[in-house]
């Protein structure tokens, strides 16, 4: 098991994914949302115990999953996703671990094996970006870095994150591993990824 803190942070299921919207149902969307906070909490389990787990949300049935899982809940006062998560950090404060890893639910091909990988470089600071070069799909925060380093998700991301980095004279690593590169945004990602799951169940009755 690593030694590590996840900070998972989730919308409120039933208003997640909205740019789906041309293409899904609410409720469609919603079940959506549910399957990818239940495998974010699976690949988490899969590197450390549950009660390493945050779920950062304001939401009753995301709060619900979580605890299905044995996470531990953070409650989200601001709806606001940078704040939110200083505030995780801040509660979690007094706990010890060498990494803080802040893993969206968005990652359908993440897998145990791609974030360690990513978290256990020797840096202060290790990102997974996206495909366009340009988010943050994943962050660890390891020594000072996990106190002192100001999160910064939004548009353009990547960039804000390896400039504080900079700034702050935080050793950083960018993985660009295809595992952690693909998330659920728009519309055209979904072929992607139902291709993908096509693939993996013909693998597996082969």
């Amino acid at each position: 098991m690593m030694d590590a803190l996840f900070l998972i942070p989730c919308k409120p299921l039933a208003a997640g994914k909205s740019r789906l919207s041309a293409v899904m149902t609410a409720s469609q969307r919603r079940d959506f949302c549910q399957s990818l906070l239940d495998a974010t909490l699976t690949v988490a389990r899969g590197l450390v115990a549950a009660d390493r787990i945050r779920v950062v949300t304001a939401d009753p049935a995301a709060v619900a999953v979580g605890r299905r899982f044995g996470a531990e809940i953070l409650h989200d006062h601001f709806q606001d996703l940078n704040r939110a998560l200083d505030a995780a950090r801040n509660a979690v404060a007094g706990e010890p671990h060498t990494s803080l890893v802040v893993l969206p639910i968005d990652l359908p091909f993440a897998t145990p094996e791609a974030i360690r990988a990513c978290v256990e470089v020797p840096a202060d600071v290790a990102l997974a970006t996206d495909l366009a070069d340009a988010g943050t799909n994943l962050l660890a925060l390891k020594r000072r870095a996990a106190v002192a380093f100001p999160f910064l998700f939004g548009p353009s991301s990547l960039a804000a994150h390896s400039a504080s980095a900079r700034r702050l004279k935080f050793s950083l690593h960018v993985s660009r591993d295809p595992r952690l590169t693909f998330d659920i945004d728009e519309p055209v990602d979904l072929p992607v990824l139902n291709g993908n799951l096509r693939d993996r169940t013909m693998r597996r009755q082969a």
